[in-house]
């Protein structure tokens, strides 16, 4: 199962969503002089809603995911073990959603993903 990395303007902003909490962050250290200061796991716990949980909308991610769930379970049907792979923005959704679903992935530059 492969996913494309960034192509469309609805993957910059998905660029933007993956990578506007550590762009936000970066620029308040730097702005903020005792940023260093704040416990690391008050830093992760500010970071772990996003924007769509924030908002009670669904992150473009999880529409992937749930494509991705019906293809392994038609692969499997079918006798097939299914793996993923990915580019880029691609290759950082088939690592996450590889790793969430149990699955062996492939990945090339992928981007980081926490």
């Amino acid at each position: 199962i492969a996913i494309r990395g960034t192509a469309l303007w609805d993957d910059w902003a998905f660029n933007l969503f993956l990578w506007g909490s550590g762009g936000a962050w970066n620029l308040f250290s730097q702005l903020v002089p005792f940023s260093h200061a704040i416990p690391a796991s008050e830093i992760a716990l500010m970071f772990s809603e996003t924007v769509f949980e924030f908002l009670g909308m669904e992150g473009p991610h999880k529409k992937i995911e749930r494509h991705v769930i019906e293809l392994k379970a038609k692969s499997e049907k079918e006798g097939y073990l299914p793996m993923m792979t990915g580019h880029s923005l691609g290759g950082g959704l088939a690592k996450a959603i590889g790793a969430n679903l149990g699955l062996e992935t492939v990945v090339f530059s992928p981007v980081g993903m926490t």
